[in-house]
């Protein structure tokens, strides 16, 4: 856990990470959340829940740097 001092230094420190899988955000007002939603750069968002972790059997493309597998998990990509 970091503290910060601003909203905004906190996204920056998130996006600044190579990689994308998953960043969530705990409020009580929506307007945090949507601010949130709108400029975090990751694949998974949860707004006041953790977010699913991929298992073994399933891809996970991510965002920016992240990625495993194929990203497409349906159809002829599954197989």
């Amino acid at each position: 856990m970091l503290r910060v001092d601003t909203f905004d230094e906190a996204i920056a420190i998130e996006n600044s990470n190579p990689y994308g899988n998953a960043a969530c955000i705990y409020t009580s007002v929506g307007q945090h959340s949507e601010y949130f939603l709108k400029r975090v750069s990751a694949a998974m968002l949860g707004v006041n829940i953790g977010v699913p972790v991929p298992r073994e059997p399933f891809s996970f493309g991510g965002m920016n740097d992240s990625s495993f597998a194929a990203s497409d998990i349906t159809g002829d990509g599954a197989m």
